[in-house]
């Protein structure tokens, strides 16, 4: 279980990283070029990228009482195709095999 928790924790942890870093590259471009019609795009997956390093935080340390919150995150994050769906499915399935059976 420890395993699979640290390896959910870790690429929750960089899947929003690499959303972050690439919204901040985006609108670094978009704001160098003048164009801000896409913006709204920001808008949802910001919330989305931050929401996905807490989860992966709170999977790497550990804190049960914060996995309702993870699930939700994982349900949001089944928009990001495909490595967001395949996260998804792997905590789905890490949760109701170890964590539900824990409970």
């Amino acid at each position: 279980m420890d395993k699979h928790r640290k390896i959910l924790g870790t690429l929750l942890f960089a899947l929003g990283g690499f959303i972050l870093l690439a919204i901040s590259a985006m609108l670094i471009y978009n704001f160098l070029l003048g164009y801000f019609g896409n913006v709204i795009w920001n808008v949802v997956f910001i919330p989305l990228a931050i929401s996905l390093v807490f989860s992966g935080h709170f999977l790497l340390k550990s804190k049960e009482r914060l996995y309702p919150y993870i699930i939700w995150v994982a349900l949001i994050n089944l928009i990001v195709v495909p490595i967001g769906t395949l996260i998804s499915l792997y905590y789905f399935w890490f949760h109701y095999k170890y964590v539900k059976t824990k409970l």
